[in-house]
C-alpha cells in the first residue's frame, strides 16, 4: 500500500528532475498541477490543486513545468491558509499532500514521482485516511 508525501519531500524529488520538464498527474491524463491550498477534509493539511487538459479538458496549451512546481511548494511553505471553517494555517512540509481544488474533498494524496526526462508524472493513490 502506497503513503502520502508532504511537499518537502515532493520537492526533493522534483529537485533531481529536468527543470523544463512538464509535470502531470497520473489521472486524468493531462491532468496538471497548479497551486497549493488549504484541504477541505483535514483544514490544516495542504492540497495541491490540478487543470484538466488535453481534447475535453478546459486548461489548453498550458503547461506546469518543474521549475513552476518548485517554485510552488516553496510559496506553500512560506504563508499562511484559510481553513474551510476558520483557522489560519502554515505547513511546514511534513504533511500528508492532498490532490484536490479548494472546496473538494476526495481523498486523493501525492505518493511519489516518476521521472521520465521530458515529463514527470506525479503519482496519486486513494488515501483518505492519510494525516
Amino acid at each position: 500500500m502506497s503513503e502520502a508525501i508532504g511537499m518537502m519531500e515532493l520537492l526533493s524529488l522534483l529537485e533531481r528532475a529536468r527543470p523544463e520538464a512538464s509535470v502531470y498527474l497520473d489521472f486524468g491524463g493531462y491532468a496538471r498541477p497548479t497551486d497549493i491550498d488549504s484541504y477541505r477534509g483535514y483544514y490544516d493539511r495542504p492540497a495541491l490543486g490540478f487543470a484538466l487538459g488535453g481534447y475535453s479538458g478546459n486548461d489548453h496549451g498550458t503547461e506546469t513545468t518543474v521549475s513552476d512546481l518548485i517554485a510552488e511548494l516553496k510559496r506553500g511553505m512560506s504563508q499562511s491558509y484559510e481553513g474551510w471553517k476558520g483557522g489560519t494555517y502554515r505547513y511546514d512540509g511534513t504533511e500528508a499532500l492532498f490532490v484536490d481544488n479548494p472546496g473538494d474533498s476526495s481523498g486523493i494524496a501525492v505518493t511519489g514521482v516518476i521521472d521520465g526526462d521530458w515529463r514527470v508524472t506525479i503519482t496519486t493513490a486513494y488515501l483518505p485516511d492519510a494525516y
